[in-house]
């Protein structure tokens, strides 16, 4: 169950909601979707010609395709305060229209989907509630929304506790928000970490190392703004160009072109083709510490589906030392570089390794033997047993 637009070519819709759903169905749990999508912005969207409305690539919209229009939309203020009245609304709907009688668990991969799950519990308590954040709203909300976001955090971080409270078990994708919430909320019993779905990757692969150093392809990927600055990018891509003559790229569904290198846009098909070709990912994070909300983003919710998925394919990372759960874990398993980002030098410092280290084959051999190591957690078949565990759990209580 989520919320948002199912549109052609939605990668996260694709890799995070689909694709382990699809694996609870070949392990014979009867499984459906519930899309709970904006009607305001697919409107908008249509009069705009902005994209194109419909099913996600590769998949099939059928029987257990369950679609509902509503005014919830995600990242808008209105939307988070009138969550309450809005939710119940659509859910009232989705009870008339599916059939939700008896023992079933809701995953909810939305804080939006989350509050209409929990209105359903309403009408049968004996649905099972699973919210999987993918992240700390409450904190993300206030530096999205600025000045407005950060008024309201107070009703954010309440909204936050009634779904956590009310759910029967809470995913989170970082150890850090794992502590911060088991602290803050004393529900250690019911708040489980379960790391980021990678790329669906044999037991038996392995990388061609020696492919991958001829090209010396590395490769931002996804948007930027709040969370990526695009000029700690080409600081980044600077020093690997000069230092190694790294070819580096882009790749992001919008066209990124402040940095003076190519953008490049792939469908999610071809995206573990281009991983396999890449001898690291950047993750390049910001330089804005000194905000409370910016910080504790980056402090403790903050990893990234690309870092999962490059590793889950044994492709090292290149990663801002302000992502702290990500640098740590590259810094811990040896499989990737930590830099510092000076906003008052615009320079970049490398933590764990020399400049020189670039050029060394041999640097690169072993950062690329650790995480493939290390990126096995984050393997599809392996996010998905995590999952299950959960969801089997819930059906014994």
């Amino acid at each position: 169950m989520t919320a948002g637009e199912v549109v052609e070519g939605n990668r996260l819709i694709e890799s995070q909601v689909i694709k382990p759903s699809r694996m609870f169905a070949d392990a014979k749990y009867k499984v459906e979707y519930i899309f709970i999508e904006p009607i305001l912005k697919i409107v908008k969207n249509k009069i705009l010609l902005k994209g194109k409305v419909g099913q996600t690539k590769d998949f099939q919209v059928s029987d257990s395709c369950n679609r509902f229009y509503s005014l919830l939309q995600s990242r808008k203020m209105l939307s988070y305060i009138f969550i309450l009245f809005l939710a119940k609304r659509v859910a009232s709907r989705i009870y008339k229209c599916m059939d939700l009688e008896g023992e079933l668990v809701l995953v909810c991969r939305s804080y939006i989907a989350n509050s209409v799950a929990l209105q359903l519990k309403e009408f049968n308590p004996m649905i099972k509630v699973v919210f999987d954040t993918r992240g700390l709203l409450s904190i993300e909300l206030p530096v999205t929304n600025g000045k407005s976001g950060v008024k309201r955090y107070g009703y954010f971080k309440n909204w936050e506790h009634y779904l956590i409270s009310g759910s029967d078990a809470v995913i989170v994708v970082t150890r850090r928000s794992l502590e911060y919430l088991k602290l803050e909320t004393g529900l250690k019993d019911k708040i489980f970490y379960v790391p980021i779905s990678g790329i669906n990757t044999e037991d038996a692969f392995k990388c061609k190392f020696s492919e991958r150093w001829n090209l010396r392809k590395t490769a931002y990927i996804g948007s930027m703004g709040v969370w990526h600055e695009i000029n700690i990018v080409k600081q980044l891509f600077d020093l690997l160009v000069s230092n190694a003559g790294f070819n580096c790229e882009i790749i992001s569904g919008s066209r990124i072109e402040a940095t003076g290198y190519k953008t490049v846009s792939y469908s999610f098909s071809q995206m573990r083709k281009v991983y396999e070709s890449l001898l690291a990912v950047t993750v390049t994070g910001n330089s804005r510490k000194n905000d409370y909300f910016e910080s504790a983003m980056s402090s403790i919710n903050l990893f990234s589906t690309k870092a999962a998925e490059a590793l889950s394919l044994g492709v090292p990372l290149i990663v801002n030392s302000s992502i702290i759960e990500l640098a740590d874990f590259v810094m811990n398993n040896k499989c990737g570089i930590i830099f510092e980002f000076s906003e008052k030098d615009q320079s970049i410092q490398l933590i764990n390794c020399a400049v020189k280290d670039l050029n060394n084959r041999k640097f690169w051999e072993q950062m690329s033997m650790n995480a493939l190591r290390a990126g096995k957690i984050f393997r599809q078949k392996n996010v998905f047993l995590a999952q299950k565990k959960i969801v089997d759990s819930l059906f014994q209580t």
